[in-house]
């Protein structure tokens, strides 16, 4: 018997693929211990065994013509009662849940452009009744016999002489067989007695067997670890024992040691764990099984990563007014130096924590230098601090409010969270939730102001600087139907004498979505003006929304007014140093 093994081992990290473990049985009939002078060949008191394997007479009588191989021989007969067929049958343990693959070498002497000569395959527990299928005469028997195992598992060898390999369909049994018949049927048409002549039948025996998990496994260095592995395998007889192999000195432990390089066990599954620290960096896991004496290498493989942990300051406060501790994780033993990015706190450190006190206020990069352990280079980690009030409050896009409010609006840049403060002249005016202010209205002109923002932390008050203003009692009208007095503020006026050196034009008016706002050299100046921000007021004076360009060198700029109701709006267009109004028909 010549066996020829396969082991087919797919290295795939992330897909658990199908891997067939083939075993090929194959059985010659080339000059094969058989009488060429007897017409059933494998009627014989003693069973005739070939490439290890018995056979037996099944349907009539199988002859051999002395070195080149068996001889099965057919009838056709447009009656079926007359038509003849030859079937013997080969001893082979076919195991539950294994899939097989029976492949014969075959020709027939049916003349060129004969029907084909159909070939079946039948699978038993046990030889099928003799009574029934007749195996002790010579040449074929009738169909009523040999059609006791014909089945549907067929091939066609062409007819005209020459020899192929032909292959019956893939067979999985659902219980142990221990037979396969070969039966060989007639030529649909030939009336003379047509030979199959069989030189070699292979059977192939393939095993389906995959790791259950091939997703990547991550072993964190400072963390301990613990893994199964195993194989799925269908439910198949004569499992002896599964090997998972994960090398020498893997950095894996099996029962609580240092695993070998192969882990034998009668079980399908098997707990792998790391520890937290030392050891070598765990392998990646493959295993194989033994089944029915022979060793199939299970598809796919367990892959591993060796990682180092991502070190992180934490604990502690974020705004300190004293002093706090904070903790670094190092694990495996790593060594931690601290330092901080100025001298407004001091620290004392302490292995993997640090006590933080403060000195004076300000903000700070606390930072913990990890090496050693788990880190073969230094790692660090950092983490940002408040220390003591603050951060202050600083105001930008500070605008005035012109007639008849005479106001101020600002922002406030700060990382303190809300709420923020407004004062003016030491009088608490507004409170926000964030660093942007409104209209803040004082009511006169002419004189000197204070406006002040103020935050609050965990260790006190934070002000801003202080920045004082006059409101102009003047406006400059850049619309002449529109005067300084709220209540005929839609009458019509000459324009003023100084508005000749500034033209503000809306376009189009009336809107109801975009407007272009335009500021630029009147009749009596050449002098370029660059908006800085425009508001949208009701009739009323109510500052609706704001527009700020700061940092414009812009004199013509595009509004959106598509969110407001009909009606009259008011538009004051601020340069840097004046305001300028104009009216605008919402439609």
């Amino acid at each position: 018997m010549k066996k020829i093994f396969t082991f087919l081992l797919c290295l795939c990290a992330y897909m658990i693929p199908t891997t067939y473990a083939q075993v090929t049985s194959t059985i010659s009939y080339t000059s094969a211990p058989l009488n060429p002078g007897s017409c059933n060949v494998f009627n014989t008191a003693t069973p005739a065994t070939i490439g290890g394997f018995v056979h037996y007479p099944v349907s009539g009588g199988v002859g051999y013509d002395g070195s080149g191989g068996i001889l099965l021989s057919t009838l056709w007969s447009s009656s079926t009662s007359n038509q003849l067929g030859t079937a013997f049958a080969i001893a082979y343990p076919f195991k539950k849940g294994h899939t097989y693959t029976v492949t014969v070498t075959a020709s027939s002497n049916a003349l060129a452009g004969s029907s084909s000569q159909p070939m079946y395959a039948s699978f038993y527990a046990a030889l099928p009744d003799a009574n029934q299928t007749n195996p002790t005469p010579c040449g074929g028997v009738a169909y009523a016999n040999y059609s006791i195992v014909q089945s549907a598992n067929a091939f066609n060898v062409p007819s005209g002489g020459s020899a192929g390999a032909y292959s019956f369909t893939a067979y999985t049994p659902t219980a142990d067989m221990n037979i396969v018949t070969i039966l060989a049927g007639p030529s649909v048409g030939s009336t003379v007695i047509n030979k199959v002549k069989i030189t070699k039948i292979s059977i192939t025996d393939n095993v389906v067997l995959n790791m259950v998990s091939t997703a990547l496994v991550t072993k964190v260095c400072g963390t301990a670890l613990s893994q199964n592995v195993g194989v799925s395998i269908p439910v198949v007889d004569g499992i002896t024992a599964y090997h998972f192999n994960v090398g020498a000195n893997s950095g894996w432990l099996y029962n609580g040691s240092p695993a070998p390089a192969t882990i034998t066990t009668p079980s399908s599954a098997i707990t792998l764990t790391a520890d937290a620290c030392g050891g070598a960096a765990i392998t990646n896991v493959s295993a194989s099984v033994d089944v029915a004496g022979h060793n199939y290498a299970a598809g796919g493989v367990v892959p591993v990563a060796n990682v180092n942990p991502t070190p992180s300051i934490s604990g502690g406060v974020s705004t300190i007014c004293t002093s706090s501790t904070f903790t670094v994780n190092a694990p495996c033993s790593s060594t931690v130096t601290w330092s901080a990015s100025s001298g407004i706190a001091t620290l004392t450190p302490s292995g993997a924590s640090v006590l933080v006190t403060r000195v004076t206020n300000g903000s700070l990069t606390l930072t913990a230098t990890l090496s050693g352990g788990c880190f073969s280079t230094p790692v660090a980690a950092v983490k940002t601090l408040n220390i003591g009030v603050g951060p202050y409050p600083t105001l930008t896009n500070i605008s005035l409010v012109p007639y008849p409010y005479y106001g101020i609006s600002a922002y406030a840049n700060s990382t303190t969270p809300g709420p923020y403060y407004w004062y003016v002249d030491g009088v608490l005016k507004k409170t926000t939730a964030t660093g942007s202010s409104d209209a803040i209205a004082v009511g006169n002109c002419g004189t000197q102001h204070r406006l002040q923002v103020k935050v609050i932390n965990d260790c006190g008050e934070a002000w801003s600087d202080p920045y004082y203003w006059t409101n102009t009692c003047t406006m400059r009208i850049a619309d002449p139907s529109l005067t300084a007095t709220p209540d005929s503020i839609l009458r019509s006026q000459p324009e003023p004498e100084s508005d000749k050196t500034i033209d503000v034009t809306l376009a189009p008016n009336p809107s109801s979505n975009n407007v272009i706002v335009s500021i630029n050299p009147g009749k009596t100046s050449s002098t370029l003006s660059f908006i800085k921000a425009i508001r949208i007021l009701d009739i009323s004076g109510k500052t609706q929304k704001t527009f700020s360009y700061p940092n414009s060198s812009q004199s013509k700029v595009t509004i959106d007014v598509s969110e407001f109701k009909s009606g009259i709006y008011l538009i004051n267009v601020f340069d840097g140093h004046n305001n300028y109004i104009k009216k605008l028909v919402i439609q």
